[in-house]
């Protein structure tokens, strides 16, 4: 059976959660999708819109990973574009920079989904060399620059040395809009099934006349094109994908709801933040008034028994005004960091699509990952052959040896930060 969606207070806000069915016998679909996240949901929906048929089977349930118990936090860009840049051109990143905020506002548009959407993000600068140089990026961009000085009216602390301001950024419940865009998938006529792990893919060859067949527990779906939409499924192409992605921890508190007046001052203008920190905080107020804060990514992939000791002394360093608060909900998860911190998107023969790596900006990149593997589906793959150009990095051993050796460099970089 499926596992329950994490403890958060995202899944406190939606229950009871639809179930959906076990995939069971023998199925064809133009299109079959592999993992619920944002990316397959997201893959789902293009291709419905295009009118071809889908199949979309989840692990768990819907929304069940990184997707549903993120920070709900839509940041436009990529990391590391510099580097990006010289291989997919500047001009195809800027014009996706916003692109994911785009489909998002889309999608609730057309299909009503309500998932607490608010506009407006800060970046936070921890230092004061870090002010300097967001300043000049901010009149580069038409951003909004804070001075120091400032800095207490937009976020209601003290602790920053300036920041960046972006409207066109924002924040919601990402569990809700993965739940919404599963509705909105299956109002298309996509059929999801949960708790049906894919366990292999039996290879296509188009000179044959073979397609790709996916296979579960109980049963397996001919499709014309696979995709699979997730950090998880790299087992599923080994050859390609195995040792590609290291899994870091990731956890958030949600504190109970704030006294209107002590809202007020600690948020002011409602803003999600993020500092500037390699090893950085994030946090935000939630619909219902509490304060929501994330942090101590974890990149020895090490279970964190204790979430919240760990993360309030952050949130109080930041805001000591909540120190007296109780904590309602801590929970954590993974996400999906890359070597080059680049996403992959890709595709093998036998028409098998891949997405994954997003870094921790998934809720924007997911949603632009799917549009550009829809578009190549559909033909018109002229975006993806850019991605493809990235250097798609793998470590033998996987996250054995991954783990422990982006560990050590974290810590390097967790001790810049401290000096």
């Amino acid at each position: 059976m499926p596992e329950p969606h994490a403890p958060s207070l995202y899944a406190a806000t939606v229950s009871p959660v639809p179930e959906r069915p076990v995939f069971s016998g023998e199925a064809s679909a133009d299109v079959c999708v592999i993992g619920a996240g944002f990316s397959g949901l997201n893959v789902a929906i293009e291709m419905a819109e295009r009118g071809r048929s889908v199949i979309l089977l989840e692990a768990q349930r819907v929304g069940w990973g990184a997707s549903g118990r993120n920070g709900g936090q839509v940041q436009g860009g990529f990391l590391k574009e510099p580097g990006m840049a010289k291989v997919v051109g500047q001009e195809t990143l800027d014009a996706l920079r916003y692109r994911g905020q785009e489909i998002i506002a889309a999608r609730r548009a057309t299909y009503a989904i309500d998932c607490d959407w608010r506009d407006g993000h800060i970046e936070c600068a921890a230092k004061p060399s870090h002010a300097r140089g967001m300043e000049a990026h901010a009149a580069e961009a038409g951003l909004r620059f804070v001075a120091k000085k400032d800095m207490p009216a937009e976020i209601g602390s003290e602790r920053f040395h300036g920041g960046v301001v972006d409207m066109r950024n924002g924040y919601l419940n990402p569990l809700k809009l993965a739940l919404g865009e599963a509705a909105a998938a299956e109002s298309l006529g996509v059929r999801i099934c949960e708790g049906s792990e894919a366990l292999d893919i039996l290879p296509g060859d188009a000179r044959a006349g073979r397609k790709p067949v996916v296979v579960t527990a109980k049963g397996r779906v001919t499709a014309g094109a696979v995709v699979l939409a997730g950090d998880a499924l790299h087992h599923l192409l080994p050859g390609k994908l195995d040792g590609a992605i290291i899994p870091a921890g990731s956890y958030i508190i949600a504190t109970e709801p704030l006294d209107p007046d002590v809202l007020a001052w600690t948020a002011p203008r409602g803003l999600s933040a993020h500092d500037t920190l390699t090893i950085l905080d994030y946090w935000r107020p939630s619909a219902d008034g509490r304060m929501l804060y994330g942090g101590r990514c974890d990149y020895a992939n090490m279970p964190l028994k204790n979430v919240a000791e760990k993360i309030r002394p952050r949130m109080i360093a930041t805001y000591p005004q909540l120190a007296a608060l109780k904590i309602d909900f801590a929970w954590g998860g993974a996400i999906g960091v890359t070597f080059t911190r680049a996403p992959q998107f890709g595709r093998v023969e036998g028409e098998v699509y891949y997405l994954q790596g997003y870094s921790g900006h998934g809720l924007n990149v997911s949603h632009i990952g799917a549009e550009i593997v829809a578009q190549a589906i559909a033909g018109s793959g002229e975006r993806l052959d850019l991605f493809e150009k990235l250097p798609l990095w793998r470590l033998p051993g996987g996250s054995r040896f991954a783990n422990p050796a982006l560990a050590l460099g974290m810590l390097w970089h967790r001790l810049r930060d401290a000096l």
